[in-house]
């Protein structure tokens, strides 16, 4: 029997059930600082040659326990070793978000302080693009917009790409029991960064031998990143077909792990911007993302009064993306296979770049 994928192009027809809110997310809401509408107290602070960051976060982004919080790290990092006001604001939507947006645009009270707004989401370059005349570029000014390829805005952009990393995760999941039949659930078909992320597991995958790899859209917007309990149910559908199921859906990989958890001989998953192995036993590897680091080493930057680049962009030669297999010596064959590969996939991603690029 074969169920029945569907084509990346094409939107989902999954159901969707409502939002499941985790335990990090309510405990990240209460470390949230003041929002930037009621930031009054701080003035005074601001006004004395004070820096401070203001981070705007993906709407309900902080709980998903992978990228969101981890740019949440960066952040909290950063106020902790350097002498910085750290302002994180959780937006309830996108509407919301640019509200915000607005008004640390409009602010001109902190004519001493020294002032960084951090866009924690490429899905805000739309919105920035729409007010490059008003964003400040200038010493005591400057904005950072994180997963953007753009080099000449006038705010600053930070990127990871994914595809070496990504394309050594499909190399070497055809090693896996079962492997070389896999499933790949995306929160959407729609933001590049995923469809990105897709291709470059894609190309790992059948350069490797894979047989068969079937993509699930989980929805059309952003939507897809919150509907773990979705993704749980569809992994019922998905055993005995699929010997791995690799979700690129944000905080709905919560799904995958808790199925693993309670079913951990059914297939392999793969973990996402985290190590994940302390979640289920069936986390073969993880594909790390350490834009927790990048965060700190933009703002060090910034506060130490350095010259900043307009783009930078961290792939898996620097690092910053990593292939970091599970512990265990069940999987000392995929160490080997991940070192292998190594050099091919760095030389593939800077290909994959130049094609973009043209």
């Amino acid at each position: 029997m074969r169920i029945k994928a569907f084509p990346i192009t094409l939107r989902p027809a999954l159901p969707t059930s409502g939002k499941m809110l985790t335990m990090l997310l309510a405990l990240s809401m209460l470390l949230t600082l003041p929002m930037l509408t009621a930031c009054d107290d701080d003035d005074a602070a601001a006004a004395d040659g004070s820096w401070t960051v203001t981070a705007i976060m993906s709407a309900n982004g902080l709980g998903d326990r992978s990228y969101c919080d981890l740019i949440y790290s960066g952040l909290r990092q950063s106020e902790n070793a350097l002498d910085i006001n750290l302002q994180v604001i959780v937006p309830k939507s996108y509407a919301e978000a640019e509200q915000y947006f607005d008004a640390w645009l409009n602010d001109d009270r902190h004519t001493d302080g020294h002032r960084l707004l951090v866009a924690a989401s490429g899905e805000y370059e739309a919105y920035l693009q729409t007010k490059a005349d008003r964003i400040p570029d200038e010493e005591k000014a400057r904005v950072l917009l994180l997963e953007s390829e753009t080099t000449d805005a006038p705010y600053y952009t930070l990127r990871l790409p994914f595809y070496g990393a990504g394309y050594t995760a499909g190399y070497i999941t055809p090693l896996l029991h079962g492997g070389d039949s896999t499933a790949v659930v995306l929160a959407n078909t729609n933001e590049a960064t995923i469809t990105d992320c897709y291709a470059a597991f894609r190309d790992g995958f059948l350069d490797a031998g894979g047989r068969r790899l079937d993509v699930f859209p989980l929805a059309d917007d952003q939507t897809g990143y919150s509907m773990a309990d979705s993704l749980y149910h569809l992994c019922f559908s998905l055993r005995g077909h699929y010997g791995v199921v690799l979700p690129i859906a944000g905080g709905s990989c919560q799904g995958v792990l808790r199925y693993t958890r309670e079913y951990p001989t059914d297939f392999y998953t793969i973990g996402m911007d985290v190590d994940q192995q302390e979640s289920s036993y069936a986390v073969a590897f993880s594909i790390l993302k350490h834009i927790d680091r990048a965060v700190l080493g933009f703002i060090t930057s910034w506060r130490r009064g350095e010259k900043l680049e307009r783009h930078y962009s961290y792939g898996l030669a620097t690092g910053y993306m990593q292939v970091l297999v599970a512990d265990g010596s069940r999987f000392d064959h995929l160490r080997q296979a991940v070192e292998d590969v190594r050099q091919t996939a760095i030389l593939q991603e800077e290909a994959y770049e130049k094609r973009k690029e043209k």
